[in-house]
């Protein structure tokens, strides 16, 4: 006879499905945010790599487009990975669209934190 344990069982595609509706409902607020400041505050005339380097003189703004990308990312990242596991069968293509995948995030975080981090206009 089997016992079953009394801990909860780690749960990692539950934990997912949370990850994407909360950091969906965060990004549409960030972009709001982002569209209305940047278009609208401000005009699309304004926008130069001058007006990027001003505003990025606040860390606030920095922070602010650091945590959009940081959602955007692993958010679509997170995406692709359920759809990999969905519609690829076979398990070396999987593994190779996966690894594609975690490469091209990681490589797209890296570059997009080291401008945010490390601009000085």
């Amino acid at each position: 006879m089997q016992r079953k344990s009394s801990k909860p069982r780690d749960n990692f595609e539950l934990r997912s499905w949370y990850f994407m509706r909360v950091s969906g409902a965060l990004i549409v607020v960030l972009a709001i945010i982002h569209l209305i400041y940047v278009h609208y505050v401000h005009g699309v005339d304004e926008i130069s790599a001058g007006f990027i380097a001003e505003r990025w003189l606040n860390p606030t703004w920095r922070i602010f487009d650091f945590v959009l990308l940081t959602l955007a990312l692993l958010h679509g990242g997170n995406g692709m990975r359920i759809l990999v596991d969905d519609y690829i069968r076979p398990k070396g293509w999987r593994t190779f669209a996966l690894t594609s995948l975690y490469i091209v995030v990681f490589l797209l975080f890296a570059v997009g934190g080291l401008v945010m981090l490390t601009y000085q206009g």
